[in-house]
């Protein structure tokens, strides 16, 4: 329902650029192109702006079930909503559709996450060709296996402009240590410097963190 509204809107909103354009005595050609352009703008800026910046969780959700067909997309969405092997079964449909090595051993890396593989993670660290993502997954794989130097010798590897990756790994390694206070404080300060997908993600990951060490407490585990 909501995919229809969206559409009849921007139908609207064409329709009524068209009409203006023709009363404005625009040339054809003019028209299609402003039209185009319009277009273009309505339906890629949205797109962007969920995917990179926006960090109204409903909104990134609801575009990710729109897109849920395409695996990179149901692999975020199965975060938030999906058991444990519905996650690793979206992973592993990632990792056979796409054939790019970087994408591959990427999601490979996340596979082994889940299955909190320290050393798989950093099997496939070092096979990524690509930085920031070599430098964060080789923190995250040595933060798993209770490394600390060697997670933030990787992490100073990492260039400006990515410090939600060093304090989610900082997050990692003190959720690890049982330290809640320090786990939330650089939880929040990982969400406060990512936004789209990226945030959605730091987001549901730590939310079951934080639900897992609560059940740890309770249980006495």
């Amino acid at each position: 329902m909501i995919a229809v509204v969206q559409f009849l809107m921007l139908l609207a909103i064409l329709v009524l650029a068209a009409l203006l354009l023709i009363w404005l005595g625009a040339p054809f050609w003019l028209t299609v192109l402003v039209l185009a352009a319009l277009y273009m703008t309505l339906t890629t800026v949205p797109t962007l702006v969920l995917s990179y910046k926006s960090k109204n969780l409903r909104a990134i959700d609801r575009f990710l079930l729109r897109n849920s067909r395409k695996p990179i997309y149901k692999y975020a969405y199965s975060v938030a909503h999906g058991t444990d092997e519905e996650i690793r079964a979206s992973l592993r449909e990632i990792m056979n559709r796409y054939k790019q090595p970087d994408i591959r051993h990427v999601y490979g890396a996340l596979y082994a996450v889940t299955e909190k593989d320290g050393a798989g993670v950093l099997s496939h660290a070092e096979k990524i060709g690509s930085e920031p993502m070599q430098s964060y997954y080789d923190a995250y794989g040595h933060a798993l296996n209770g490394e600390d130097e060697r997670a933030e010798e990787a992490l100073s590897r990492i260039p400006e402009g990515y410090a939600w990756m060093k304090h989610a790994i900082r997050a990692i390694t003190a959720h690890r240590k049982g330290d809640l206070d320090a786990f939330r404080k650089e939880a929040n300060a990982a969400k406060a410097n990512a936004g789209g997908i990226q945030y959605y993600l730091l987001h549901h990951n730590f939310r079951k963190l934080q639900e897992s060490a609560a059940h740890k407490k309770h249980t006495g585990g």
